[in-house]
């Protein structure tokens, strides 16, 4: 189990929430993924980090991402990758997705913000899981 995140933008027609696509495929990968990548701004994180997730975010979960904009959240982001950087000495991660360590979620966060950094500023998160 894990996370599901989401960027999306309000339709200026409906003013209903839409998903985030990029022209070109990105090929950031969680837990799950589709295969030679997908241009919806979206990606999969196993709750298997979340004590060191917990830590970096000085949150409980992912969930504090939720509704907020990617202009809010980035910043927290990119903190977090630096404190668990720092703390951990720059761990790389495991070769099992599923690990729980410092290294997977740190490559979790680090792609997070990448894929915050392909949306618009005012996109917001969607996260369920």
């Amino acid at each position: 189990m894990g996370w599901d995140l989401s960027l999306h933008k309000k339709n200026t027609e409906t003013g209903e929430a839409e998903s985030c696509y990029v022209e070109v495929p990105h090929n950031l990968k969680g837990g799950t993924y589709v295969v030679g990548g997908t241009r919806e701004l979206w990606m999969q994180v196993t709750h298997n980090y979340n004590d060191f997730l917990a830590e970096a975010l000085q949150e409980s979960s992912l969930d504090c991402l939720q509704g907020k904009t990617v202009k809010e959240t980035l910043p927290l982001l990119e903190t977090a990758v630096q404190v668990l950087s720092q703390k951990y000495n720059n761990p790389m991660p495991s070769e099992r997705y599923w690990d729980a360590t410092a290294g997977n979620a740190l490559k979790a966060l680090q792609d997070l913000v990448d894929l915050a950094k392909l949306a618009p500023l005012d996109a917001t998160w969607h996260v369920w899981g």
